[in-house]
């Protein structure tokens, strides 16, 4: 049953003076249990949390019988302070009444503690070791008084309850004949401070003074969040909260020393995978076993060119959002340009200054576009604007030159239109085609003719010849007759010639003899005839006609022309009239070898 807390009234109210008289000893009483020992556990259990509060450690021999407890405080749930202390008195008698403060037998508490016994019979259970508040009755110079004797047992873990009456110490696990097989902490718990807040304070000092300062305080916030609070500003603030979720806000981390950085594991990862943010001159680095990432600030490395980058191992994913494109925008004094995905299935690259998407890929089809608008969506690759491709390589001067190709196609490799559908410059050659090719339209050059395996000598040589050139389309026709008894031949001309040709030409050479052979009839319903005399001449005739097809009629090559004006001064082959390569018509071509081409 409760009891009041009471103490002995020693002053006179009506006189206001300290009343006379000895106590005795029910006043005494008074005073300790009922005033003084209450309120001391009322503070205890109300202020802390019970459990051990320092000491108290439990050792043992392996394979040996008995527990020693060193010297410490603990508090149980009821606030009763429980001091091992050397020099003062312990029981550790299992059986004794545990209510009883007369004849208890007590042990002396050494320097280094006390040791409990472990009797036989509890093999292979796990047995508590526990202490509880007690006090026995002892004689000193004849005046009895009750002694602080912290009562010391083992008692089996099955059917334990831990309200706090008993505080654990360790859990011990025993063999038959009591020797100790294992010893943990088990349910031992220590002593806590319960508190709303904490205010943390700094020792100050000044010329003549020494004080303290509160510097920051520990506490809750209104959701049951944990909150460190900086202090010495106008208000509070915030520097660190923990959610009852487990979650950490950070105002601001700052680490320092060889170690600094932040370090954290993976939430799923079955195996403890450990990433680091550390910072290494000037360059900060994300780490899983190897730099996966590095951010590079600007200038990190003095005099390099690079600068500021940012530098992944292997690959990087960028992922959409909603009705937002992934992909990396390159800003250069504002947003200039960008890299990444257009529409769910088309990725390229997007010019901010007008020009929109120039180059983009169907990631169904594989087909890719070029130029404002995108073109044919059926082509493989379509340009609308100018391509530029070079190919590195070089050759010795003279000869047909054969090398890797820049842009390799299949089928209709390339489909260009516009003013100029393909321009291409090299520096060997512009062009490299290995099979036919077919030219609807003129057909421009410095020079041409061809080249094949030279016939006598096809594993290591080549033969080359030259066009035939002429100011007019003309087409060319040969052969061999001979003529008859009366000194006359006919020769037939292809079912076309005269709708093809005009301004028809002859030449005749007579072959292994001498005569004289002239045109007996010009061309008419597509032949003609030749007369020798003497009869019998084997000859040897050419004919030559200018084109009068609709195309050739449309399409008449000037021989002479002006240059246009943005071309006036400069030249189609400047190399070979010892001018500079900048002033030619298109371009300069740098013959100049590369670093990489050496």
């Amino acid at each position: 049953m409760a009891e009041p807390i009471i103490r002995t009234q020693y002053l006179n109210l009506a006189t206001g003076t300290v009343r006379t008289g000895s106590t005795n000893h029910v006043e005494s009483r008074d005073d300790m249990d009922s005033h003084l020992l209450p309120l001391e556990r009322a503070r205890g259990a109300a202020l802390h949390h019970w459990g051990v509060a320092r000491g108290l450690e439990v050792s043992a021999v392996a394979g040996a019988a008995g527990l020693t407890v060193a010297p410490g405080t603990a508090l149980d749930a009821a606030g009763h302070t429980i001091v091992l202390a050397p020099g003062s008195a312990a029981v550790t008698d299992p059986e004794v009444a545990p209510d009883t403060v007369q004849d208890v037998p007590t042990v002396l508490v050494g320097e280094t503690g006390v040791a409990v016994a472990t009797g036989p019979g509890a093999e292979g259970r796990a047995m508590l070791l526990t202490i509880v508040f007690r006090e026995v009755e002892a004689a000193t110079g004849g005046t009895l008084v009750l002694r602080h004797a912290p009562w010391l047992r083992l008692l089996p873990e099955a059917g334990f309850t831990d309200r706090g009456d008993q505080v654990v110490l360790a859990r011990a696990t025993l063999d038959a004949a009591g020797a100790v097989l294992g010893l943990e902490p088990g349910p031992r718990r220590l002593a806590g401070l319960p508190a709303g807040r904490l205010e943390l304070r700094v020792p100050t000092g000044a010329p003549g003074t020494v004080g303290q300062a509160a510097v920051a305080t520990l506490g809750t916030g209104p959701a049951g969040d944990v909150v460190l609070s900086m202090l010495g500003g106008p208000s509070p603030r915030p520097a660190l909260r923990v959610t009852p979720a487990g979650d950490t806000e950070v105002q601001h981390l700052h680490t320092t020393g060889p170690s600094a950085g932040l370090s954290f594991d993976d939430r799923t990862a079955h195996e403890p995978v450990r990433w680091e943010w550390y910072a290494l001159g000037g360059d900060a680095f994300l780490r899983a076993g190897e730099d996966m990432l590095k951010v590079r600030l600007p200038q990190s490395v003095p005099g390099s060119p690079d600068g500021a980058g940012f530098d992944v191992l292997r690959r990087m994913r960028v992922r959409s959002h909603g009705v937002f494109s992934a992909g990396i925008w390159f800003h250069q004094d504002r947003d200039r340009g960008f890299v990444g995905m257009g529409a769910d299935n088309k990725v390229g690259l997007y010019g901010a200054d007008g020009t929109g998407w120039g180059f983009a890929m169907d990631t169904r089809t594989g087909n890719l576009g070029m130029g404002i608008g995108l073109g044919d969506p059926d082509a493989r690759l379509h340009v609308d604007g100018f391509v530029a491709i070079r190919a590195a390589g070089r050759t010795a001067s003279g000869g047909p030159i054969f090398f890797p190709p820049s842009l390799r196609a299949r089928g209709i490799g390339v489909d260009a239109s516009g003013d100029i559908g393909i321009r291409s410059t090299g520096r060997v050659a512009a062009a490299q085609f290995n099979g036919n090719v077919s030219i609807t339209g003129t057909l421009s050059k410095g020079g041409g003719g061809f080249t094949i395996d030279h016939p006598l000598d096809p594993e290591h040589r080549l033969l080359s010849h030259s066009f035939v050139e002429s100011p007019e389309m003309t087409n060319l026709y040969s052969g061999r007759v001979t003529t008859g008894a009366d000194g006359l031949a006919r020769v037939e001309l292809p079912d076309y010639f005269e709708a093809l040709n005009r301004d028809v030409n002859y030449q005749l050479t007579v072959i292994g003899g001498t005569a004289s052979v002239s045109i007996a009839e010009e061309v008419s319903g597509n032949s003609f005839a030749i007369r020798s005399d003497p009869p019998g001449a084997t000859v040897c005739w050419l004919v030559t006609g200018v084109r009068q097809d609709p195309w050739a009629e449309a399409n008449r090559i000037v021989a002479e022309v002006d240059k246009p004006e943005h071309a006036a001064e400069r030249y189609l082959h400047p190399h070979v009239y010892g001018v500079d390569e900048e002033r030619g018509i298109f371009g300069a071509t740098d013959d100049t070898p590369t670093e990489d081409e050496r």
